[in-house]
């Protein structure tokens, strides 16, 4: 049987129809789930920094940045990332207990406002990043399975990615569903700030497609 040859003209019309699907993604998504517990009131300066580089970092993106207490707030829904205006220690609520399990679920709720209506054929690529220094204390909307659940079924059927940031147990973490490939931990300003450096190339290598983005979160070897 001869073997097909694909034309110059096949060739080119294949890569303009990958061009164009391209063109048509809608912009992705990132979500941002941040712990304003009062005990943050430390790493406040380093987690305003590498959110605002972090956003910088991926103007392609819309951001959802949600923070969370003892009560739940939902700061920015779905803003172009170009048009979004840095973030300042001013900004940054101080709301009590650790209600992280409610702010897990407020920003997959909005997430998914912009990524579940069906007449959005092209899906947007979505990554959630949750930066905690404690522990769940004061949630009254979700428990640990409501959210285990709704973290499988994104990362399973919609191909979403989980990332947890902690300077606690990185255990609870994997609890949530998410694997540990995607848990990484600080234990200081310093290192928080180096952290999220490492977030900040994990997640625009995600948005390029890279299967493997996770590795960035590691730390470099001295």
């Amino acid at each position: 049987m001869p073997k097909y040859i694909q034309t110059d003209t096949e060739t080119a019309l294949a890569k303009r129809a990958d061009a164009l699907a391209f063109m048509n993604r809608p912009p992705n998504q990132l979500g941002l789930c941040l712990d304003a517990s009062a005990s943050m009131e430390g790493l406040v300066g380093a987690v305003v920094q590498g959110s605002n580089q972090l956003v910088a970092g991926n103007p392609q993106s819309n951001v959802t940045r949600v923070m969370f207490g003892t009560r739940v707030s939902v700061a920015v829904r779905n803003s172009p990332a170009e048009a979004l205006l840095p973030m300042t220690e001013a900004d940054y609520p101080f709301l009590g207990g650790t209600a992280l399990l409610d702010g897990m679920g407020a920003v997959i709720e909005e997430v998914a406002k912009v990524y579940d209506p069906p007449s959005k054929m092209n899906k947007p690529r979505v990554i959630i990043a949750l930066l905690t220094d404690g522990m769940e204390n004061a949630s009254h909307r979700f428990n640990l399975e409501d959210i285990r659940q709704t973290v499988a079924y994104r990362r399973i059927s919609c191909s979403w990615q989980f990332l947890y940031l902690t300077s606690a147990d990185t255990g609870y973490g994997l609890r949530l569903g998410i694997p540990s490939t995607h848990i990484a931990s600080f234990e200081d300003p310093a290192s928080l700030s180096s952290l999220l450096e490492r977030v900040k190339a994990a997640v625009g290598a995600f948005y390029l497609g890279d299967r493997n983005f996770a590795r960035f979160l590691l730390k470099e070897k001295n």
